[in-house]
């Protein structure tokens, strides 16, 4: 029989081979690893002898750390102490960070603390998960309580799905070190995340997909079930946390079995072996790793975290134990695995924080797939009762005493000029503005340049290549040679195309409108998109569809959302609620909010409304989210300032350091908004500010130019852009190709009345 320091021993000398043995696996496919090893097994040394540990490892030592010193009563300030001495307070790159861990010690360098502190673009991604072992190991026998300490860690660094993959891990490994059957283990897991999750949604499928014994398909089959297709990186939590029981079942809880099938399977590599290597150990002990492994671990390194270096993983299991012990009465003993919740009476114990809270829908209606009742989201929490408008419209918010008057241009109200615009007129401005916006960022050329032939393209990348090799800074690029120049010309791309489609489908079921491009394949769009079309395809309907997605945030569906604020120009309410059917095929959370605020947005500027923009605005941010403080901080950054002027200082306070993907819609609807306001709605003043933030260049000036376009018009836009930036190329979506942009809108005004 293993007792409690040999399972807590085994569970860390398994998540650190399993960090080890995947390691040098991580980011490949299974062929590409089978080409290279065969089948990996052997873990393989650095320089110095000693196999490499990563982050996996480091950051579970560290956890086991803050149990040690907090035990039970561990909460999030205890572990944004430590992140903040002892992760954002190294100095020089953080060697092995991920992008949640660097988006979180951005926010703490900035001053945000929990749960602003998680609430970034990766926010759902695999960090806690890795991490999340000790917890099991501390409350060994009890998953709920290992869940609701990994939660407290995760506020720190983590949001929703992020911090349900770490309770996942944690439940897991706290039924484990019962010596639970494997099965008992996934159990354990989905009882402490929503059966509507999509952690929840990515464990079943991952447990079906094994059951159908696949045998050399195992890999085929669950990255079908689980891995997104249209996303680069690896670190989703549902996705790693699905792989590693996947492997874990696979082999039946055997400790070289789990950690060698899911290193084999690529993807987060090192962390879903790790994951799969803690469960194994917990449930096998420290005899049932492979002497080989065990004798090659050694003192951590501390390459990723200096204050962990030397440290052994067992005598850390060791000491875990002793906290353990001295937290809990003498008489209370690991609870046997059956106590675990059954996953048959849906979700299990309650979060202590509404980690799953969405305030666009809850978190989804399951996997009822099409026609699913949705009409019940605004229940609880989370859902649409959390777009209550929280700040009333003002006729003055943010607005500089002098009404940014300006002796250049419209002054930001209506009374200075000599003829109002007419709606339809302003609706023709908010469509040519957004496209004028779309062809000024850089982007737009290498969305056009998609259309020349594929020889001509693969030219250009080689070019690229000789560039970075010779050290030139420029060469001689015949783009076009001997092909048509046109999509060399400057001129929209995808958010000008994009939002025709949405023009001219407003009046369609959103589901039914995208369900219509699923299978294409000459369309080009954004990440959110494309999963949102998979995720029609595989029968899973909206809120789902857009919750289940790696790219939930970005800004595609406010991009759309122009439409909706057309389609009911002057009622702001009617125009959010329609922008959030439109975005929640595609989107979840901020990525549906900002939809909504700029529907809401275009909306009032279309009534001439500069000085209720804001206000308009704001009420469609819920509080305590990341795009509500991003909004109030850039419009306090703005106030009173030339838009030039205060573009620098907008692209260092507000702009993410860290993530280089420029749509995310908690940071481009916040700069649009500011960038118009401080222009007093001046097309080209704010579009010239909008440029120069070169980082959010493939959206903030569309948005801009939408907000700029809807408040002075079609006739107000600079006469040039306007001809050349009324046709659309046809680079996103072929069918659009030579569509006059002004009829599209012409055709939706009709349709609106107005």
């Amino acid at each position: 029989m293993t007792d409690l320091g040999g399972r807590a021993r085994g569970c860390l000398l398994g998540l650190a081979a399993g960090d080890a043995l995947g390691r040098p696996a991580e980011n490949l496919t299974p062929q590409a690893i089978a080409a290279r090893w065969g089948v990996l097994r052997e873990l393989e040394p650095l320089p110095d002898g000693r196999p490499a540990g990563t982050d996996d490892t480091e950051y579970s030592v560290f956890v086991s750390l803050l149990l040690e010193r907090h035990g039970a009563a561990l909460t999030p300030a205890d572990v944004y102490a430590a992140w903040r001495a002892d992760v954002a307070g190294v100095t020089g790159p953080l060697k092995g960070a991920g992008f949640s861990e660097l988006g979180t010690v951005q926010a703490i360098r900035r001053g945000l603390v929990p749960p602003a502190t998680g609430q970034h673009h990766h926010g759902w991604s695999d960090g806690l998960a890795m991490r999340a072992a000790p917890y099991g190991v501390f409350a060994a026998g009890d998953p709920a309580e290992a869940a609701r300490l990994s939660e407290v860690d995760g506020t720190v660094a983590h949001s929703g799905e992020g911090i349900l993959g770490g309770r996942a891990v944690a439940a897991g490994v706290a039924a484990a070190m019962t010596g639970a059957r494997p099965t008992s283990v996934v159990e354990s897991a989905l009882s402490v995340v929503p059966a509507d999750s999509w952690t929840a949604r990515a464990l079943r499928r991952a447990i079906a997909a094994v059951a159908t014994d696949p045998g050399d398909r195992l890999a085929d089959v669950l990255y079908d079930a689980v891995v997104p297709r249209h996303y680069p990186w690896a670190d989703l939590a549902p996705e790693a946390v699905a792989l590693a029981y996947a492997a874990y079942l696979v082999a039946d809880g055997d400790v070289e079995g789990s950690v060698v099938t899911a290193a084999n399977l690529g993807r987060d590599a090192d962390t879903t072996a790790a994951i799969a290597g803690a469960l194994a150990g917990a449930g096998a002990g420290e005899s049932a790793v492979p002497a080989r492994w065990a004798e090659a671990i050694g003192p951590l390194r501390g390459s990723c975290l200096p204050s962990v270096a030397g440290l052994d993983v067992r005598d850390v299991a060791d000491r875990l134990v002793a906290a353990r012990t001295r937290s809990i009465p003498a008489t209370a003993a690991p609870a046997p695995a059956s106590a675990a919740a059954s996953p048959a009476s849906g979700a299990g114990p309650t979060p202590t924080v509404a980690v799953c809270a969405d305030p666009v829908g809850g978190t989804g209606p399951g996997d009822s797939g099409p026609g699913t009742d949705t009409s019940a989201r605004g229940a609880g929490s989370g859902g649409t009762a959390a777009f209550a408008r929280s700040v009333a419209p003002s006729t003055s918010d943010h607005i500089g005493a002098d009404g940014r008057r300006r002796d250049d241009g419209p002054v930001g109200t209506t009374a200075s000029r000599a003829v109002a615009p007419s709606t339809s007129d302003r609706v023709r401005g908010a469509f040519v503005g957004l496209a004028i916006g779309d062809a000024t960022g850089w982007p737009a050329s290498r969305h056009r340049f998609g259309l020349l032939a594929p020889w001509t393209r693969r030219l250009a990348r080689e070019l690229d290549a000789y560039a970075e090799e010779h050290a030139v800074t420029t060469l001689p690029v015949p783009f076009a040679l001997n092909q048509p120049t046109g999509p060399l010309a400057v001129g929209p791309s995808d958010d000008a195309e994009w939002l025709a489609y949405a023009a001219d489908t407003v009046g369609v079921d959103r589901a039914a409108a995208y369900r219509k491009l699923v299978g294409r394949t000459d369309l080009r769009a954004r990440i959110s998109v494309r999963t949102a079309l998979d995720n029609l395809a595989a029968g899973l309907a909206p809120p789902v569809s857009g919750h289940d997605n790696p790219h939930h945030f970005d800004d595609a569906a406010a991009v759309r959302a122009v439409a909706f604020g057309a389609r009911y120009a002057g009622d702001p309410v009617a125009a959010a609620t329609a922008a959030q059917a439109d975005a929640e095929v595609t989107n979840a959370l901020d990525g549906v909010a900002g939809a909504r605020a700029m529907a809401a947005g275009v909306a009032v500027a279309l009534t001439g409304d500069l000085a209720g923009l804001p206000g308009a605005v704001l009420a469609e941010l819920p509080a305590g989210t990341a795009i509500r403080r991003t909004a109030e901080r850039a419009l306090s950054i703005v106030d009173g300032r030339d838009p030039f002027e205060a573009a620098a200082d907008l692209a260092e306070a507000v702009a993410d350091h860290v993530y280089s993907y420029g749509v995310a819609a908690a940071d481009t609807v916040p700069l649009a908004l500011a960038l118009t306001v401080a222009a007093g709605g001046r097309f080209a003043a704010a579009l010239g500010a909008a440029a120069t933030v070169p980082s959010y260049a493939e959206s903030v000036p569309a948005l801009t130019g939408a907000l700029c376009g809807a408040y002075a018009g079609f006739a107000a836009l600079p006469a040039g852009w306007r001809e050349r930036c009324r046709t659309l190329a046809g680079c996103c979506l072929p069918e659009y190709a030579g569509t006059d942009l002004v009829a599209v809108a012409d055709r939706l005004s009709t349709q609106g009345g107005t």
